[in-house]
């Protein structure tokens, strides 16, 4: 659900279910933008959700990045260091 991508455990998230669920809804949104052409106010909410789609998109890439298998404490330090922060991955990290 939106609340567990946003305020949930980053480390709770699957890249990958991200990924497809994104896509799905992007493709769905499309399609209804499509199908609501002759319905103006159906019509304004589906290009209202499609624009929040396309805006929320490079937060989907982040996640899928900081999610990949690959990333070891070294990546996460130089992640930090760049930032200018500390990182931990935990639990309590969202």
């Amino acid at each position: 659900s939106q609340k567990d991508w946003l305020d949930g455990s980053l480390l709770a998230l699957d890249p990958d279910d991200v990924s497809r669920v994104f896509e799905q809804m992007q493709r769905a949104m499309a399609k209804a933008v499509k199908t609501f052409q002759g319905v103006p106010g159906c019509l304004a909410v589906a290009k209202n959700l499609k624009e929040e789609l396309a805006s929320f998109s490079s937060s989907v890439q982040v996640v899928t990045a900081l999610r990949n298998p690959g990333m070891r404490d070294r990546h996460w330090a130089a992640l930090g260091e760049a930032l200018g922060t500390q990182i931990q991955p935990d639990e309590a990290f969202t």
